[in-house]
């Protein structure tokens, strides 16, 4: 292994509002030794993705809050190339929260690990999507959770993302009608025409809460002012069944909508 610096980024503070380089620090270091019953792992991918700025806030999550100083936690798939672990022989292709860094030692206990096929018969890359924790994010959040019938319609927010895109896609196989919510045209188009979406809508370009006017047939007694979030909640609470609980990774915008209290529900 030629390879003798391990290099690291690590949680220098804690983000606000959108992440900076500046709360990140890098690193460099020698590259660890497996102890016996221990693995070295090459990192060659990273998943990247919404979830990564849930995971740096500092209240515990599905996992416990990181520690500053840390290497940032993250979805990785490499190869193994030093072993004292029978049950992971140099050149194991692995998956599992590796880091963002070069090389980690494992013994098999890190979260999401997962030993990989071939590469012949699966791209290692294809575990960070399709296969891996964002296809069984969409997967299950359709078919266990939403549980759509053939006929009724799906809004998918920021669905020219990884997991929105999955969902869709799914959503159709049941014989939804799908409209897909994103943030461009060149995204509109690719979600309509390559994957099969019913239609699209771009929400910087106009007041999303016309959205239940199209999909639902609904229509607002009184026009709604578009410049009032509260707009927002009278569509979740009138109009749309939610399923999803990402609207947490988008705290800070979050907080900036009033809560609708008419009917006594508060969903925030």
């Amino acid at each position: 292994m030629a390879t003798t610096a391990n290099r690291q980024w690590c949680l220098a503070r804690r983000p606000v509002g959108l992440v900076k380089e500046s709360d990140f620090e890098w690193r460099e270091g020698p590259v660890p030794v497996p102890r016996p019953g221990y693995a070295l792992v090459r990192n060659h991918h990273l998943s990247l993705g919404p979830t990564d700025r849930q995971l740096l806030r500092e209240e515990d999550t599905w996992l416990p809050a990181q520690r500053l100083g840390q290497v940032v936690r993250g979805v990785t798939v490499g190869t193994v190339v030093q072993s004292k672990n029978d049950s992971l022989p140099e050149g194991t292709q692995v998956m599992g929260v590796f880091g963002w860094q070069d090389f980690a030692v494992t013994d098999c206990t890190a979260d999401f690990f997962m030993k990989l096929p071939d590469e012949t018969q699966v791209p290692s890359t294809m575990h960070l999507g399709l296969f891996g924790p964002v296809g069984i994010a969409a997967y299950f959040g359709v078919i266990d959770i939403a549980r759509p019938s053939a006929g009724e319609v799906m809004v998918v927010s920021a669905a020219g993302g990884a997991t929105g895109s999955l969902v869709g896609q799914i959503a159709k196989l049941r014989g939804c009608r799908v409209v897909g919510i994103t943030g461009s045209d060149e995204k509109c188009r690719w979600i309509t025409e390559e994957l099969g979406f019913d239609a699209a809508i771009n929400y910087k370009d106009g007041d999303l809460v016309w959205v239940q006017a199209e999909t639902t047939g609904f229509h607002w007694p009184d026009e709604p002012n578009p410049a009032d979030p509260a707009s927002l909640r009278h569509v979740v609470m009138d109009v749309f069944r939610i399923e999803g609980d990402r609207l947490v990774e988008h705290w800070d915008v979050i907080q900036q909508i009033p809560p609708f209290t008419a009917s006594g529900n508060d969903m925030i």
